[in-house]
């Protein structure tokens, strides 16, 4: 890459800079630094990792020299927020730069490959020594000298072989500019003649003569198309031409209509006109993709960006629209799970259970099963998951295993496909069986994203991209997210950036209800944009999967276990109610209904009047001595878990 130029208007140009600019496109920041000497640019495309050029097209004879924007040099400009929109979109494309009185500058094109060194050395020897002015070494290793361009008054021509080997880029033209890349290499300043360190020199009075009057006859300015009909110049051909392919071959046009439209606007404003078999090459080209799926450039020019705007214009919507009052959500699990949206469980890794209550909900959207007593649309599920041979179990666990209509990804860190990639690949997936459900089990292990670009909002959302894509396309997508160590509410605790939580429809939190309740039982709190949602679920996994239960219910059998744990067997030892539940979250108030009601059913017996002074205590009787559960043991110090537990992942 070039060194980088000292200074750029109000943008810095050392490597340290560049690492802090949001955008980091060395190509960016050189196109702000030329935009701010008032030179204009545009993007064009560059020379790919395997050679080719950026434009997909196999045959290019222009590889990395040609616009990427619609109306090629003509939308080259200096204001810095073009420049920003071009360069952030392309952000490894070349830099063009428009010569000519519009930039104030002439280049001298020097070709090693035709001669132009022996033919520049013959003029030097004819008329004198260049002066020093910026001077650039090209990718192909010849050269490029900028002079200032004498003025509106004089038309200095792009002229080709002006000697041999020798071009000049005055108006009408372009060049291309520092740190683009070529072929045989990349662009890059002599030592000591950037921009910022040589002033332009004026173009040598013989040079003037020699661009401006060839064999004593004035050049007039360049041909411009008219208004209703811009000429497409040299350079321009085949970018223009193959775009206007594009959105024919997204309207459904056939071969044979395309070319007959491309051969018309070839004939009626190319110029010079391309020859019938690269207007053939270029359709060829188009018709290797499907409808609507032609890469295209987001580059258009002033008149297009005003017709995009137009456009989005028409798209606006009234409330008083009889569509937009009929529309309805459409759900896969009624308040969790929508067609078109996105839900995101959030948890603790490895103790809250997320993955497991995603499968059990997944078993019941298959077979159309009412799932925590809410209403479910039946549908295949494609799953996206980080589990390996731990994914097995559980698919064992909720009973999907068998079963056709659920396909699964593994994550594989050696697969090289990006996770957009993945995302295109579920969907195909989806589309193909029918489903309408997608899970990406977790975020953070398919994105990759990790550390500062996850606490980052621009990484956090690009990350999302892919998702949102799904959603769009009309898909449901659960995404199952991490939450982090310090905790927080709904829509706070999870992992990263908050543009995680600010992008999805449905937050679910999945956490253990306070207190000492069932290792099986957990609190989900819900944040959402549907009336729909529950604000909050108590549910329980039982050998029928889960199962919805009543907050009281839950807190009832976690404090009657705590009390009959707890309370001594002998009536010598008989404990009060705020003695049994020390080191719980429970309420005292909560304790003495359970109490009363274990009293009542003579699982625990009490003395005392229950004042001031005479309490009432609490003991088992001999009939009532509890035996711990698996679950106990397995908690306990003395036995270990033989199975994995049920919230494991």
């Amino acid at each position: 890459m070039a060194a980088q130029p000292a200074a750029a208007g109000n943008y810095t140009m050392n490597t340290s800079n560049l690492v802090h600019q949001a955008t980091a496109s060395i190509a960016l920041a050189w196109a702000l630094f030329y935009a701010s000497l008032k030179l204009a640019v545009f993007p064009v495309h560059f020379i790919t990792d395997d050679g080719s050029c950026s434009c997909g097209d196999a045959q290019c004879n222009r590889a990395g020299k040609h616009p990427m924007t619609s109306n090629g040099f003509k939308d080259a400009t200096t204001d810095a927020s073009m420049v920003r929109y071009y360069f952030e979109g392309e952000p490894d494309a070349n830099v063009g730069v428009r010569s000519g009185s519009e930039s104030g500058i002439v280049v001298v094109d020097v070709d090693v490959k035709s001669g132009g060194p022996a033919s520049l050395a013959a003029l030097v020897a004819q008329h004198g020594a260049l002066p020093v002015t910026p001077t650039v070494r090209t990718g192909g290793g010849g050269a490029h000298y900028y002079f200032r361009h004498p003025g509106r008054d004089v038309v200095v021509p792009n002229r080709q072989a002006m000697r041999p080997g020798i071009d000049l880029r005055g108006d009408g033209g372009y060049f291309i500019a520092p740190p683009s890349n070529h072929v045989q290499g990349e662009y890059a300043f002599e030592p000591g003649r950037r921009l910022d360190e040589v002033a332009l020199a004026s173009m040598p009075s013989w040079l003037i003569e020699m661009a401006c009057r060839p064999n004593g006859v004035v050049v007039l300015p360049p041909v411009t198309g008219g208004v209703d009909v811009p000429v497409i110049s040299s350079g321009e051909r085949n970018a223009t031409l193959f775009a206007l392919a594009s959105a024919m071959r997204g309207k459904g046009m056939s071969r044979s209509g395309i070319e007959a439209a491309l051969r018309a606007e070839n004939a009626a404003r190319c110029q010079p006109a391309l020859t019938d078999s690269e207007v053939a090459h270029i359709v060829a080209s188009v018709m290797k993709y499907p409808p609507g799926a032609v890469p295209r450039s987001r580059m258009h020019s002033a008149p297009l960006r005003e017709e995009v705007v137009r456009q989005t214009r028409a798209q606006f919507e009234s409330a008083a629209d009889p569509k937009v009052s009929t529309e309805a959500v459409s759900f896969l699990v009624r308040g969790l799970v929508a067609e078109r949206s996105i839900t995101l469980i959030t948890g603790k890794p490895k103790v809250s259970g997320k993955s497991t209550l995603v499968a059990h909900m997944v078993a019941k959207v298959i077979d159309g099963q009412h799932f925590l007593g809410l209403q479910v649309q039946k549908t295949p599920v494609v799953v996206l998951t980080e589990e390996r041979t731990t994914f097995v179990e559980l698919l064992r666990r909720s009973g999907l295993m068998g079963r056709d209509d659920v396909r699964f990804l593994r994550w594989d860190p050696s697969r090289d496909a990006t996770f957009a990639e993945q995302m295109l690949a579920a969907k195909g997936v989806a589309t193909e069986i029918g489903a309408k459900l997608i899970v990406v089990d977790t975020l953070a292990q398919f994105v990759g994203l990790r550390g500062d670009s996850e606490n980052d909002p621009g990484s956090a959302l690009e990350s999302l991209k892919p998702i949102q894509d799904a959603a769009k396309d009309g898909f449901a997508v659960v995404v199952v997210h991490h939450e982090k160590k310090s905790g927080g509410g709904v829509g706070d605790s999870s992992r990263g950036s908050t543009a995680f939580t600010g992008a999805v429809d449905v937050i679910l939190s999945v956490a253990r209800p306070e207190g000492q309740t069932s290792p099986k039982v957990r609190v989900i709190n819900s944040l959402s944009r549907y009336p729909a949602t529950p604000d909050v679920l108590f549910v329980e996994l039982t050998d029928h999967g889960y199962e919805r239960r009543e907050e009281a219910s839950v807190v009832t059998a976690a404090v009657e276990k705590v009390l009959l744990e707890g309370a001594p067997d002998e009536e010598a030892g008989a404990a009060a109610i705020l003695t049994l539940i020390s080191g719980t979250t429970f309420k005292e108030s909560t304790a003495r209904k359970a109490a009363n009601q274990l009293v009542a059913d003579g699982k625990l017996r009490r003395k005392g009047e229950g004042k001031k002074g005479d309490p009432h205590l609490y003991w088992r009787p001999d009939s009532c001595h509890t035996t711990p559960s698996p679950e106990g043991a397995a908690s306990s110090n003395s036995a270990a878990p033989t199975s994995t537990p049920p919230f494991a992942h």
